[in-house]
């Protein structure tokens, strides 16, 4: 196990942050008791400056690095499963499709 980055946790202090492409972290939405994956990340509700707002998913390395076990296993199964989700919402897109 690598040493505590309980401090280094970025992925949890990010509202009212402004990303690079001018989104805007609103809030923080906690995962409601029960609810099942999404285990090295944190969501978000952010704001474009256009007005538009979505959701914003930040991954947690800090954690994946402190699970037992393979440290590079774990952010290597964190990594496909973003790219999992990414290119299924690419495809949603593409068909127009809003609810998954």
């Amino acid at each position: 196990m690598i040493a505590s980055l309980s401090g280094l946790e970025a992925a949890h202090h990010l509202v009212g942050a402004e990303l690079d492409d001018g989104w805007k972290v609103l809030k923080k939405i906690e995962k409601p008791a029960g609810a099942t994956g999404g285990h090295f990340s944190v969501c978000y509700e952010v704001e474009h400056p256009s007005g538009r707002k979505a959701f914003l998913k930040a991954l947690n390395l800090a954690k994946a690095l402190n699970m037992p076990g393979d440290a590079l296993r774990q952010v290597e199964d964190l990594i496909k499963a973003f790219n999992f989700e990414r290119d299924t919402l690419a495809v949603c897109r593409e068909k127009r499709l809003k609810r998954i």
